[in-house]
C-alpha cells in the first residue's frame, strides 16, 4: 500500500512538470513570433524605404531630362503624399513603424518633411526652368530679335 501514493506523487510531479514545460514552450513561441513579426516589419520597412529610392531615383531622372529637352514634365508628381512612398508612409507606414524602436520611429517621423520638400522643390525647379525659358522667348520676341518678314 505503500507503493500506491509514492506511484501517484510522481504521477503528479510529472505531471506539474510537464505543465511548467508546456507553458515556458507557450511564452517561448509567443516571444518568437513577436520578434517574427518585428522582423517582418524591419523588412518592409527597408524594402518599402529602398523601393522609394528607386522611384525618386527615376522621378529626378525625368525632372532632368524635362529640362534638358526644355519640354515639360507632365507626369511629375509635386504632390509627396500621393506617389508611392507617400502613400505607404501615410497610411501602412505608420501602422508598421508603431511597434519599432524609438530610433526607427524618428527616423521614419524625420522623413516627412524632407519627402515632401524633394517634391515641392522638383516642381518648383521644373515651373521656374520653363518659365525662364518662357520669358527669354519673349523677350526676344518682343525685343525685335525674331526675324521679321520683308
Amino acid at each position: 500500500m505503500k507503493l500506491f501514493p509514492k506511484i501517484i506523487g510522481i504521477g503528479v510531479v510529472g505531471f506539474v512538470i510537464a505543465l511548467i514545460i508546456a507553458a515556458v514552450a507557450v511564452y517561448c513561441g509567443t516571444k518568437l513570433t513577436a520578434i517574427e513579426d518585428e522582423m517582418t516589419d524591419l523588412l518592409t520597412f527597408r524594402t518599402e524605404v529602398a523601393k522609394a529610392k528607386d522611384a525618386h531615383i527615376s522621378w529626378l531622372r525625368t525632372i532632368d531630362l524635362a529640362i534638358i529637352d526644355a519640354k515639360p514634365a507632365l507626369s511629375i508628381g509635386t504632390d509627396g503624399t500621393q506617389c508611392g512612398f507617400g502613400k505607404w508612409y501615410y497610411a501602412d507606414g505608420k501602422n508598421i513603424v508603431k511597434s519599432m524602436s524609438n530610433e526607427i520611429q524618428q527616423i521614419y517621423n524625420g522623413l516627412a518633411e524632407e519627402h515632401l520638400d524633394v517634391h515641392r522643390l522638383g516642381g518648383e525647379l521644373c515651373r521656374k526652368n520653363f518659365r525662364s525659358i518662357y520669358v527669354s522667348m519673349c523677350v526676344r520676341f518682343a525685343c525685335g530679335t525674331r526675324r521679321k518678314s520683308p
